[in-house]
């Protein structure tokens, strides 16, 4: 499991809260494989932020 803090709030974000690159303009929240991983959206605070 693949976590970072956010930028915005501090908040812990796991993998489930990320979104890849080939789905990022119309699904958010899947489960992602690390190596495809393109941003992040918190969970806590709506901050969003590039992997």
């Amino acid at each position: 499991m693949i976590t970072t803090a956010c930028d915005g709030c501090g908040a812990v974000i796991g993998e489930d809260n990320c979104r890849t690159h080939r789905e990022r303009e119309n699904f958010w929240g899947a489960p992602c494989s690390y190596t495809s991983i393109d941003a992040y959206v918190c969970p806590a605070c709506g901050y969003e932020w590039e992997a």
